[in-house]
């Protein structure tokens, strides 16, 4: 934390947020006042003295206007019920387990807020319609136990737990581009593969084979009559930022995790973007203007090395998922511990916004 936050936290996190904002609102008038009667001295002496401290009032007075929630009384005791949150969650899941990897971690984190046991009435909901989001930029996880909540939510307190558990990690702005499998046919043979669609429906159904391994099976019995092409929601050269994952560095490697579609990334040298284990999602790299710098550093950092091996990722996946499964009861055990402190923590996400 910085001097100025650490200052502003000692004035105001003893009064409420309505007071808080009057008190601020009364020091940008006293800091635009002695910004301006010090720089009128500085003209008359051209003291460096009286310069200086101008430009110090107008910092403050730029300061004040930045996220003034965060010095109030509600802002204060969320802060520290998400922390305590964190490090409970760390106590009885991760270190029961004895996990070690980043993918146990996030394997375990999937399981736990996907099923509701980190949502305060028990269920979780993908929701990304911000005005419908209790949501707060600054403490971004805590979203996940309104059980409501985004990418934006579920990296964010995946890094924040990664972090407390000892790792090195931060959230990631990308840009998510999805690509589907479309197939192309000679025109002679379209008719064909229609009849044969038609004829095998009812057997992909009843065996529970989706479109996209039927186009598999297919491919390679008659891959000489059709090609596979992919075709992505976006212009590669174009796409939004419109995701967030988490980016975490262990034992030299970098981890990228995305604990909302449940997939992992490597980095790809050509073309400069992160892709999964199948080449049907590419993550973008975005940058965000009020990102702080040490995350983009973090970033920069955990971009800088190689990329975990899927083959260890799908192995491990699998023996956490089974690990997890076997023992249920830790994770309702600690829903029933915590799940009072959900509700804090979604009221006073509520009362910061208001």
């Amino acid at each position: 934390m910085n001097l100025y936050k650490s200052a502003m936290l000692l004035r105001y996190y003893k009064y409420d947020l309505k007071d808080v904002r009057k008190k601020i609102k009364l020091h940008r008038v006293l800091f635009f006042a002695l910004a301006n009667v010090l720089s009128f001295l500085y003209t008359k002496t051209k003291d460096p003295f009286f310069l200086l401290l101008s430009y110090y009032y107008l910092a403050e007075e730029f300061n004040s206007f930045l996220n003034l929630e965060i010095y109030s009384k509600e802002y204060y005791e969320l802060k520290n019920l998400y922390d305590d949150i964190i490090k409970r969650y760390n106590d009885d899941i991760n270190r029961t387990f004895n996990f070690t990897d980043p993918v146990e971690i996030s394997e375990a984190y999937i399981f736990a807020y996907k099923k509701g046991f980190l949502s305060k009435n028990g269920t979780f909901s993908y929701l990304a319609d911000s005005k419908q989001l209790i949501e707060n930029y600054t403490i971004l996880g805590a979203s996940i136990f309104t059980g409501n909540a985004c990418c934006r939510h579920s990296a964010r307190l995946l890094s924040d737990m990664l972090n407390d558990y000892g790792f090195n990690s931060v959230f990631i702005p990308t840009g998510l581009n999805s690509a589907s499998k479309i197939f192309e046919f000679s025109k002679s043979k379209i008719s064909s593969f229609d009849s044969l669609i038609s004829l095998t429906s009812s057997v992909l159904n009843e065996n529970d084979i989706n479109e996209e391994k039927f186009i598999d099976y297919a491919y390679e019995l008659f891959n000489e009559d059709f090609n596979i092409v992919k075709k992505w929601d976006y212009d590669i050269n174009k796409v939004p930022l419109n995701h967030t994952i988490t980016g975490v560095s262990y034992n030299g490697l970098a981890y990228y995790i995305d604990p909302t579609n449940e997939d992992y990334y490597r980095m790809d040298k050509e073309s400069g973007r992160l892709i999964n284990d199948s080449d049907t999602i590419e993550n973008t790299i975005k940058s965000r203007s009020f990102d702080v710098l040490k995350y983009r550093k973090k970033i920069k950092k955990i971009l800088s090395l190689p990329s975990i091996d899927f083959d260890f990722v799908n192995t491990t996946r699998i023996k956490t998922n089974l690990l997890c499964n076997k023992n249920l009861d830790i994770f309702e055990d600690f829903y029933k511990d915590n799940h009072e402190v959900y509700d804090e923590i979604t009221e006073k996400l509520k009362k910061i916004n208001m």
